[in-house]
């Protein structure tokens, strides 16, 4: 694989990388409420132990800190395009 083409995957994958943790984030808390809510709303108990809550929260912090990083890149990248155009 060429120089560029490896730079080319890596600026791919940081900039949509951050829909995996999200993904994840939501897809937890749906299983919360569909493990433990749901029967708790019931009545019952229920069976799972795993901290569902902690776990969506965590990974969707991750996702908005590596968001904000992808921002903030890509805003840089932005600002020093539009400041050699200028120079030009």
């Amino acid at each position: 694989m060429s120089k560029n083409r490896a730079l080319a995957v890596f600026i791919s994958l940081l900039s949509a990388g951050w829909v995996i943790p999200l993904w994840l984030a939501v897809d937890t808390y749906l299983d919360y409420w569909q493990s433990v809510g749901l029967p708790l709303s019931l009545g019952m108990r229920p069976v799972s132990s795993f901290p569902y809550l902690e776990f969506a929260a965590n990974s969707f912090g991750i996702a908005m800190l590596w968001l904000g990083m992808v921002v903030a890149c890509w805003t840089y990248a932005g600002r020093m395009f539009l400041s050699r155009r200028d120079a030009a």
